[in-house]
């Protein structure tokens, strides 16, 4: 289980529309950040 809500903390942020268009959905300028941050959570279980 890869926890996208702790990585995606918006709250620190002054518009959380900076990686979502609304509060389920990435925008697709996001998608490099949301595949970045679930292979460093499984990186360890492709060896």
């Amino acid at each position: 289980m890869v926890d996208l809500y702790t990585a995606f903390d918006t709250d620190r942020e002054a518009d959380f529309r900076e990686h979502f268009s609304d509060a389920l959905h990435p925008r697709p300028r996001s998608y490099p950040v949301l595949a970045q941050i679930v292979y460093d959570n499984i990186k360890g279980l492709l060896a």
